[in-house]
């Protein structure tokens, strides 16, 4: 009977472990330093029949577009915290693409009004806190008034 409880207890403790470094892995935080691209694009030539997350390739090459000042866009994007595997509640949003030394590219969808957005491609919310919050929307407003010059 103690023998059963030990197993019992063991297989316990290693299935915790292995759910928790699963959800662990699930909020890994991008490397940011890493950027070699902040896009943002345009949202009046964003594709009328699509949703944001079934955007092609070629829609996206079709979007108007700026690019953001990488050291800033990287110092900025860097302050971002990820908030887990939460849904949030979306007033509008914004379409920027993010790419990296190795190539890949994240596509990002930004909240108009809660200091937050949500990498699609990883799934995964991030958002700015206090004074990074300040420099997020800095930052935004300024490249979205670019965007529209």
């Amino acid at each position: 009977m103690q023998k059963t409880l030990i197993n019992i207890l063991t297989t316990l403790t290693l299935a915790t472990l292995i759910v928790l470094l699963l959800l662990s892995c699930g909020q890994t935080k991008i490397d940011w330093t890493q950027l070699t691209s902040f896009r943002i694009y345009d949202h009046k030539t964003f594709p009328q029949d699509k949703d944001i997350n079934s955007f092609s390739g070629n829609d996206i090459r079709e979007m108007n577009f700026i690019e953001t000042d990488l050291i800033e866009a990287k110092n900025i994007l860097s302050k971002a915290e990820p908030l887990g595997n939460k849904n949030y509640i979306w007033k509008g949003h914004h379409f920027a693409m993010a790419t990296f030394a190795n190539g890949q590219k994240r596509r990002i969808q930004i909240s108009v009004y809660g200091g937050f957005f949500k990498d699609l491609s990883g799934n995964q919310y991030y958002e700015f806190k206090d004074e990074a919050r300040k420099d997020w929307e800095k930052f935004w407003e300024e490249n979205f008034t670019s965007l529209h010059k």
